[in-house]
């Protein structure tokens, strides 16, 4: 018998873009590649589209949380990828959950999630050899979203066309 034990969630949910009206704050380059982004700027998604998000993010979060909750958006943001444009190893701290919106793009997310504790399993593994993968490529396609802890280290690769994402992070409170 196999079983997996301290797996880590990642929601994959085909949306309608046309329900996603967010009104971006400033734009400005961030991060050690200069990607223009509007993260930390004053972003205004419009109340149905947060209404239409959270059934999503409910209906995702039904399946791991199991006793009273709310879900609150407490901040989304923009980026807007040129050709060379990436973004370094990062988590999203201070939350509980991230997303990520592919709101325009041609091919496949160019987002890679690391394995937890990797340093740990390269020091005794060799990676795939062992049936440990230590990176996770997504899929994801323009009108998809990922939902995942916002502790799971991720990275983009250089971008080899122009491409859009929404992406924004969550707060999830336990009810008493």
């Amino acid at each position: 018998m196999l079983e997996n034990i301290f797996s880590i969630p990642l929601f994959t949910n085909v949306i309608d873009l046309s329900l996603i009206k967010l009104t971006d704050g400033n734009i400005y380059k961030k991060w050690g590649s200069d990607t223009e982004t509007s993260f930390g700027q004053d972003n205004i998604l419009e109340q149905s589209s947060v209404d239409y998000l959270n059934k999503i993010f409910i209906s995702n979060l039904d399946q791991v949380v199991y006793c009273p909750y709310t879900v609150e958006v407490n901040e989304i943001w923009r980026n807007h990828y040129k050709i060379g444009d990436f973004q370094e190893n990062h988590i999203h701290p201070k939350n509980q959950y991230s997303f990520i919106i592919y709101e325009k793009m041609k091919g496949k997310s160019k987002t890679v999630f690391v394995r937890p504790n990797l340093h740990l399993f390269q020091n005794c593994y060799e990676g795939d050899k062992f049936g440990f993968n230590d990176y996770y490529y997504t899929d994801s396609v323009q009108g998809d979203m990922i939902m995942f802890p916002s502790v799971l280290e991720h990275f983009v690769k250089k971008a080899t066309e122009e491409y859009t994402t929404i992406s924004g992070n969550l707060t999830v409170k336990l009810r008493k």
